[in-house]
């Protein structure tokens, strides 16, 4: 085989190849931007979300209570209405209905 010569590089292209190996290529900034805008843009999604989720969640529970209060007050006319009073006392909104039987009924 025959022998090549040696040849050494220029510092110039040494120093290149030596900083290309070294450092990363940077980032854009607009790259960067925008990464951290999606990012709060995520964040912020879910945090609606949830806080929606909560709210549904509080609506529904007081519907319901809503609900199981108007069946009470329902239940409560139609005792007093089923009834035949002995004494009936009224002050503004409150009927005190007094029956032979029961405890007063209060609506």
């Amino acid at each position: 085989m025959r022998r090549l010569p040696k040849t050494a590089a220029s510092p110039r292209f040494t120093h290149d190849v030596l900083t290309a190996v070294r450092d990363e290529r940077p980032r854009p900034f607009l790259f960067r931007l925008a990464a951290t805008a999606a990012t709060l843009l995520i964040a912020a999604g879910v945090y609606t979300a949830n806080v929606e989720r909560g709210r549904r969640a509080q609506s529904e529970a007081l519907r319901e209570e809503h609900r199981r209060i108007e069946s009470a007050l329902e239940q409560v006319k139609r005792t007093a209405a089923e009834t035949e009073p002995l004494v009936v006392l009224e002050n503004g909104d409150t009927k005190v209905i007094i029956e032979n039987k029961s405890e007063p009924v209060y609506y």
